[in-house]
């Protein structure tokens, strides 16, 4: 009998339990899809950047390959060639819902690989690095969905 009334005199305590741990629950869901969601968006932004260079890199080849090795050996690259290639790419995929992704000349390195390190050089080039972002100050910024409730609308 001693049980059945210890039972009854914790009557409401489950209420303010849930009272005081529902808005750390809400506030980790919250953290957990908007993080999510911005790790979702920097990987299609890797995705962006890896597809802008394997382009390049492929129009490289396709420019080395209609050369013979002495028109190979003098080969300085256009690099607006490139460059187009690699924005053309860009603006067909989408990052963090925004599409017409835009890349600029910076951010396009046209160079020599040697397995470790990219050096910039338009003389016989063999590699094509893209770095992709979303610039543009606040329309730029990725849209959170929970964090709102905590008045966090938007994150770099």
């Amino acid at each position: 009998m001693k049980i059945c009334r210890d039972i009854r005199g914790q009557r409401g305590v489950t209420a303010i339990v849930i009272a005081i741990v529902l808005p750390v629950l809400i506030a980790v869901v919250a953290l957990a899809v908007d993080v999510g969601y911005l790790a979702a968006t920097k990987n299609e932004l890797q995705n962006i950047a890896d597809a802008s260079a394997l382009a390049g890199a492929r129009k490289l080849g396709s420019i080395y390959q209609t050369m013979s090795y002495e028109d190979q050996q003098a080969y300085v690259c256009d690099p607006a060639t490139i460059r187009n290639v690699a924005k053309d790419i860009a603006s067909k995929n989408i990052a963090g819902g925004k599409d017409n992704i835009i890349i600029n000349n910076g951010d396009i390195i046209i160079g020599d690989w040697d397995g470790a390190t990219l050096t910039p050089t338009l003389a016989q080039p063999d590699a094509v690095e893209v770095t992709a972002r979303r610039d543009g100050g606040a329309k730029a910024r990725i849209q959170t969905y929970f964090q709102r409730i905590f008045g966090i609308d938007t994150e770099d």
